[in-house]
């Protein structure tokens, strides 16, 4: 018998690495197999378990052409001392397919992490999805390497397998959590829906979740955009929170318009609101547009919420001056002079804030005429239009506020 399979492997194996003759082995052995079906798998076994991994390779051709005959006797194997000799035993069980079946939950609970992962190919293979949880479980406390090994194994499967991981998001930042997101990203934009019903409702987890839609990237920009065709304020808060974190991803702005011209003015609150975090990071064309409309916006709670957005971005002003200046009495006593104050930086010495000067020194606030004032000293002859107005008011002025009426007055005629 052992010159018979000696024979045969040197005529199939000839050339080592011609993928033909290790086929013509198989069928060869198969063919044995069926009349010398003992000494063929004690050989091959015996060749498993020993030291030479070429002759590793043949036996494990052997013991797979041999199938449900070679499963006893190679799950035996699989505590053998030596890893290569485990880790080939698991590959030939994974390989033989169903038929080993019942060998692969044995594999799934293996010490050795080479047997596991031939367990999870195993199992995907087969797209046997009950056996997920029992992958997750063999998962824990393993290497990040395995991790997403192990993940990218199972998003071959059905991806409605997302709405049984979904459920284990619970706890926060836990080694559970955390092992749970990295299965269901693997599944990518199949992902995003089932991240976005955990968002529907405020939570304690909610934060790693938009954390995880935006490590999407584009992948969750669609799965995004339709949640903004949803009735619920909350889910929308969400989605803008998650566009925050999203700054480098091309598609953003156009949802954040979406936002801006919502029918919920808690939304567009908070989105106006986002311009701050956004602009930080790159040149918005839309914002001088955005913030006039929500300054017109016929909600005082929006115009404030626009003002004040102006007044932390230090936004260019310029294009805005006739929309502020629309609204100035709505304005409550801090914005207008926070706002005096930002019209002085950024328009000391330009024309075009000779209106708003002109505008602002009747005031009832005497920082906000005196502030009014510097930026008219500032434009000297430029506004001379403006001087039959100012002397008029200087008559009908008292103290301080008088004294620098006149000296602008005078500044101007120099």
């Amino acid at each position: 018998m052992d010159r018979l399979l000696g024979n045969i492997e040197r005529q199939c194996l000839s050339e080592p690495d011609n993928q033909d003759s290790i086929r013509q082995l198989a069928q060869a052995y198969q063919r044995a197999g069926q009349k010398y079906s003992g000494p063929v798998l004690e050989r091959a076994i015996s060749r498993l378990c020993g030291s030479h991994r070429f002759k590793r390779e043949k036996a494990a051709t052997t013991l797979v052409s041999l199938g449900s005959q070679a499963v006893t006797a190679v799950e035996e194997c699989l505590s053998a001392k030596s890893w290569p000799v485990r880790q080939k035993a698991a590959e030939v069980l994974r390989r033989i397919g169903p038929e080993a079946s019942r060998s692969f939950d044995t594999m799934l609970k293996h010490k050795d992490l080479n047997v596991r992962r031939e367990a999870i190919k195993a199992f995907t293979n087969l797209k046997d999805e009950a056996k997920i949880p029992d992958i997750i479980t063999s998962t824990m406390e393993t290497s990040l390497a395995f991790l997403n090994f192990s993940a990218k194994s199972i998003s071959t499967i059905d991806p409605s397998i997302l709405g049984q991981l979904v459920k284990e998001l619970t706890v926060p930042n836990t080694t559970k959590f955390r092992q749970t997101v990295i299965f269901m990203d693997a599944f990518g934009e199949a992902a995003v829906p089932y991240y976005l019903d955990v968002l529907r409702s405020p939570r304690d987890i909610n934060y790693f979740i938009r954390q995880r839609l935006a490590s999407l990237g584009e992948k969750a920009l669609k799965g995004l955009e339709k949640a903004l065709s949803e009735p619920e304020a909350q889910l929308k808060i969400e989605v803008l929170w998650t566009l925050q974190s999203m700054i480098d991803v091309p598609g953003i702005v156009p949802l954040l318009e979406r936002l801006c011209e919502d029918d919920d003015l808690w939304v567009r609150q908070q989105a106006i609101e986002s311009l701050i975090t956004f602009s930080f990071y790159q040149n918005i064309a839309e914002l001088p547009l955005w913030l006039d409309r929500a300054l017109k916006d016929e909600a005082p709670e929006l115009r404030e919420t626009a003002a004040n957005v102006i007044l932390r971005l230090g936004a260019d002003t310029e294009s805005l001056l006739p929309t502020l200046l629309s609204h100035w009495d709505g304005f409550d006593r801090q914005t207008r002079i926070r706002l005096a104050q930002l019209f002085l930086d950024q328009g000391s010495g330009k024309d075009d804030y000779l209106d708003a000067w002109g505008r602002l020194v009747y005031d009832d606030e005497l920082i906000v005429r005196m502030k009014a004032l510097y930026g008219l000293r500032s434009l000297k002859g430029r506004g001379a239009r403006l001087l039959p107005e100012l002397k008029m008011l200087a008559k009908n002025s008292t103290g301080s506020f008088k004294v620098w009426v006149h000296r602008v007055v005078k500044k101007m005629q120099a």
